[in-house]
């Protein structure tokens, strides 16, 4: 692991921690049902509406849920992957480091898209540490040779 390493793997898992507890915190709230008027019942001029508390979200969030959390889930793993598989010469690691910084770079984008998109019901807002996070961990996770690594010539001495 070089020195960017250890970096990138913090990023990725504060990306975890700051994207995936406050989309628990937003859709694992109690939400309630009203019973409708069979449940109202009436003591002297009161009336008392029967609710059932449910801890946890709706059947309908559950794809909101899985579409916020997947791209958090890929940044933690690219970054876990690359950072880990930075050091490694082998062809398979390689390989492996290259495909999880595509991951990396794809779960970003995807989240930045979704963070724009929730701005309209302000779940962006809680989405951008992790964004921030997300970035970071994917900056970090450039090629140091694509960078300003030029090749050098070499003369040979005669």
């Amino acid at each position: 692991m070089t020195a960017r390493g250890p970096k990138e793997l913090l990023c990725g898992l504060g990306s975890l921690v700051f994207g995936l507890l406050p989309l628990a915190v937003a859709y694992l709230q109690p939400y309630s049902e009203s019973g409708g008027n069979t449940g109202n019942t009436s003591y002297s001029g009161i009336i008392i509406y029967n609710t059932h508390f449910h801890p946890g979200f709706t059947p309908n969030e559950l794809p909101y849920i899985i579409a916020f959390s997947a791209p958090i889930l890929g940044i933690v793993i690219g970054a876990c992957v690359h950072s880990l598989s930075r050091g490694a010469s082998a062809r398979f690691v390689r390989w492996v480091s290259a495909g999880s910084r595509l991951l990396l770079w794809g779960a970003t984008v995807i989240l930045a898209i979704e963070a724009v998109i929730g701005l309209i019901d302000l779940l962006g807002l809680l989405l951008a540490p992790s964004l921030a996070l997300g970035i970071c961990a994917s900056l970090l996770a450039r090629d140091a040779r694509s960078g300003s690594a030029q090749p050098t010539i070499r003369s040979f001495a005669v």
